[in-house]
């Protein structure tokens, strides 16, 4: 575990588990390469996540069914009621203000609007992958 996540995802619903599409190539000590190794969990520093996951509003779901995307919503319990709560208020938000600039697209709230897809873009933003994945939908063409 080298990356910061949340308890509820690391240690209620990972925890030891790492699941290789091959288990036969898993590294058994420190010499062993770890390159044979097909991680089954997306890894969040090698991989695109938005390659594997999509988002239908706040709720995560594999893309074109993708097996990573799958294992990794489910073993890490990002489809969770509470976390598509969290998920479904942050979009709301953005959607206000989205739909604000649409409506006034020669107000301040154009540049604004324009502000958090920028933001939303940035790896460090809360629940980027999902507000990239809205503003894919919903582009600020206006």
């Amino acid at each position: 575990n080298l990356f910061l996540s949340c308890t509820k995802c690391n240690q209620r619903n990972k925890k030891n588990y790492f699941p290789l599409f091959n288990p036969d190539k898993r590294a058994a000590n420190q010499n062993d390469d770890i390159t044979t190794e097909k991680p089954a969990f997306i890894h969040p520093a090698n991989d695109i996540p938005e390659k594997h996951i999509e988002f239908n509003e706040e709720i995560p779901r594999p893309k074109n069914n993708d097996p990573r995307g799958d294992i990794t919503i489910k073993k890490l319990g990002l489809d969770r009621d509470l976390l598509n709560e969290d998920r479904r208020t942050k979009l709301n938000e953005i959607a206000m203000i989205y739909n604000l600039a649409k409506g006034h697209p020669d107000t301040d709230q154009k540049a604004a609007a324009a502000a958090l897809l920028k933001h939303s873009q940035d790896e460090l933003s809360e629940y980027a992958s999902m507000l990239r994945c809205f503003f894919r939908k919903n582009p600020i063409d206006f």
